[in-house]
């Protein structure tokens, strides 16, 4: 399986250093770097991000769900 990363320029519990080590050691990519991005969760204000859709299907060459795709069915 391949992965790729999407990395932060300044994550205080991951230097972008150790994270591209990680990848290479890993054997994954880093499909992108985010400069002044900080810690990547959503606790820490980041939301959906649509740009990882066009990741998704650049690097998978699939199409991803919806969060309405996961969403269980009315009865």
């Amino acid at each position: 399986m391949r992965t790729h990363r999407v990395l932060s320029g300044d994550d205080p519990f991951l230097s972008l250093e150790r994270g591209l080590r990680l990848a290479e050691t890993w054997g994954g990519t880093v499909a992108d770097v985010i400069p002044d991005g900080g810690h990547l969760a959503t606790r820490d204000g980041h939301g959906p991000w649509a740009h990882v859709a066009a990741l998704i299907e650049r690097h998978a060459g699939t199409t991803p769900r919806t969060a309405e795709d996961h969403a269980p069915s009315a009865r």
